[in-house]
């Protein structure tokens, strides 16, 4: 079964020529009969729904990767902290500057 594919350019509104062009066909061949009028916005709303669902799915698998790597992160951190936690106090106590503490966890990690 052939198909035919007709693309009609229009300043008005695309609804409204489907009639028409529907009987312009049946008029040139009688066997001819036009199932599908779509505007050009709207085959390359299925034209490219592949293309928009994979970008979908990698912003949506890229960040999940950014959250389990920023999860992955905290847990370091937060076991540097705990293990040297009477370190880091007895430093504190000696004299130390707080935001030295803090910088030589991160330091480390």
């Amino acid at each position: 079964m052939a198909t035919l594919t007709l693309i009609v350019s229009t300043r008005t509104a695309p609804a409204g020529l489907a009639v028409p062009v529907r009987d312009a066909l049946k008029r040139m061949d009688a066997s001819m009969s036009a199932f599908k009028f779509d505007t050009i916005g709207g085959q390359l709303r299925v034209t490219m729904l592949p293309q928009w669902f994979g970008a979908w799915l990698g912003g949506v698998l890229g960040g999940l990767a950014f959250v389990l790597a920023i999860s992955g992160l905290y847990g370091v951190v937060s076991y540097a902290v705990a293990r040297r936690t009477r370190e880091i106090g007895i430093r504190i106590a000696l004299g130390a500057a707080p935001r030295d503490a803090v910088w030589l966890v991160l330091r480390q990690a």
